[in-house]
């Protein structure tokens, strides 16, 4: 692969490798350009590969004055996005926000980062849906999770695919 020159802005992409078990190497991805990826027997490797490649795609775009990613690190974020859930799911979402005495809003941004309100145990006591609600609730984010792992192998296996296309292609 030859080398190009380095462009600033390469180094502020989002870069992540991850160990490819199906290959058995470890795999270089960049998060603005999902549709590549490199593969190679150490995670320094990986990185320095997924760098180039990003390098030349982007001296190829800028060749064809075509549109290039913005870097996710430099964009501009308002902190709202909307998210479509079940119905079922927005009110039990909606009833542990009122037990919790926080916002809906709050309650959700909440578990996006990981934490979690409680509801006191006065009201616990009170409610017989509460337990139920929070079961229904950890399994949907267990749910969640499971379709997001296959989404992100179908992602992966996607990326490869291509990359052996854009290598025979060469």
């Amino acid at each position: 692969m030859a080398q190009t020159s380095i462009d600033k802005s390469i180094n502020l992409y989002t870069y992540r490798v991850t160990w490819s078990e199906e290959d058995k190497e470890f795999l270089g991805l960049c998060a603005e350009f999902p549709s590549l990826s490199w593969l190679a027997e150490t995670p320094e490797a990986a990185l320095k590969g997924i760098i180039e490649v990003v390098t030349e795609v982007v001296d190829d775009m800028k060749e064809a004055s075509e549109a290039i990613p913005e870097p996710l690190l430099t964009k501009q974020f308002s902190g709202k996005f909307m998210v479509r859930v079940l119905p079922e799911l927005h009110r039990q979402l909606a009833i542990e926000a009122a037990e919790a005495g926080v916002s809906l809003n709050r309650l959700v941004s909440s578990r996006l980062s990981g934490t979690s309100y409680r509801i006191p145990t006065k009201q616990k006591m009170n409610i017989t849906t509460e337990e139920t609600v929070k079961l229904d609730l950890e399994k949907s984010y267990v749910d969640i999770k499971k379709a997001h792992a296959k989404i992100m192998s179908a992602l992966q296996k996607y990326q490869k695919d291509r990359a052996a296309e854009l290598e025979e292609a060469k």
